[in-house]
């Protein structure tokens, strides 16, 4: 752990919000284009948060990973309609993830108080 990093909160957060079953909640919606594109939306989401999870123990390592996203090194899905759509999502939650980051606004970089 260093002074802005709590390798192994920030793993527990990423962790958390991976979810291996994600797409359960949409088996008994409607076939229709809007529950399409969220299946989609958050399949994205989850695959970055799955990706990182492990890496979030060093900051270096994260912040490497997703620093080094770009375009043509994001692997979509067989399952995936909509590419164009999953790939902004994925920049997108990459993007933001890396401006809290930068922000310092996860509680796993705030030093713990004793």
């Amino acid at each position: 752990m260093t002074a802005d990093w709590d390798g192994c909160a920030a793993n527990e957060y990423f962790a958390n919000k991976a979810n291996p079953n994600i797409t359960d909640k949409y088996f008994y919606k409607p076939k229709i284009e809007l529950f399409d594109n969220l299946r989609e939306i958050d399949i994205a989401e989850n695959n970055v948060y799955s990706e990182i999870a492990h890496l979030a123990f060093e900051k270096s390592k994260i912040f490497a990973f997703l620093s080094n996203v770009i375009e043509n090194n994001i692997h979509v899905p067989d399952n995936i309609n909509n590419r164009e759509k999953y790939i902004k999502t994925y920049l997108s939650t990459v993007a933001a993830i890396l401006n809290n980051i930068n922000n310092g606004l996860y509680d796993f970089q705030k030093p713990k108080s004793e």
